[in-house]
């Protein structure tokens, strides 16, 4: 039996979702916040989880970052009535698969069934630096957002989507958001903040930030051709 976890804040939905899909043979578990859902997917695993985009608190794409990062086996799909929104389209594009709502109850059944039997549903595609960023800023989060790699930690700052402070290390503000922004990869973890006990260091407009960032790592990248082209020319008049 395949065991789905739903989750989704209304709480009259959830349960008319779980009764039918039980009584089609599923085995379903439900959770109401991503708080919630991230406390179950700890203490159980599940063959899918889907999930409503918009909720108070913390969002579907929040939830989907963690399970990538905890559970990348299990398949995971959201629900939404945005999907033409530019954050829908952005995870869609990652390999994210949406479910619109409205939908009937065999609209889902039929949804999971489809889903389950094409196995893995590419969540290892995942999402990049830049991608995160955004949906958080379009969906106006209040939050931290921690990246991980090798050796080094950093953390942006949100403020109802602003960017109003970074760190990495002993380096804060404009400064430690581009050198974040230059990272590769990464582990990204969510934390809950109180915007007034975070002091403003960074005033200037996401996206003059983000083409900033894209231009010096344009820049790191046409340096690093030029030096291996310089080395193998040395290597080449030497021989």
């Amino acid at each position: 039996m395949e065991k789905i976890l739903l989750v989704d804040d209304e709480t009259e939905l959830l349960k008319s979702l779980k009764d039918y899909l039980e009584k089609k043979g599923f085995n379903v578990t439900t959770a109401t916040s991503v708080d919630d859902a991230i406390e179950i997917i700890e203490k159980d695993t599940f063959s899918f989880i889907l999930s409503d985009l918009r909720m108070p608190g913390k969002s579907g794409a929040e939830l989907y970052v963690t399970v990538r990062n905890t559970a990348p086996e299990t398949r995971f799909a959201l629900m939404t009535a945005y999907a033409e929104e530019h954050a829908c389209k952005t995870l869609k594009a990652h390999g994210v698969d949406i479910l619109e709502k409205p939908f009937s109850l065999e609209d889902l059944e039929n949804f999971l069934k489809s889903k389950l039997s094409h196995g893995f549903n590419g969540v290892v595609f995942g999402l990049d630096l830049t991608d995160l960023i955004q949906i958080i800023s379009m969906e106006r989060k209040t939050i931290a957002l921690i990246i991980k790699i090798p050796g080094a930690v950093g953390t942006l700052y949100f403020s109802n989507g602003e960017l109003i402070n970074a760190s990495v290390d002993n380096v804060t503000g404009v400064k430690a958001a581009y050198e974040i922004l230059l990272w590769e990869g990464g582990e990204f973890l969510f934390r809950n903040i109180d915007p007034e006990k975070i002091n403003r260091e960074i005033n200037i407009p996401l996206e003059g930030i983000l083409m900033e960032a894209m231009r010096l790592k344009d820049e790191r990248i046409n340096k690093k051709q030029k030096n291996k082209k310089g080395g193998e020319n040395v290597k080449a008049g030497g021989t």
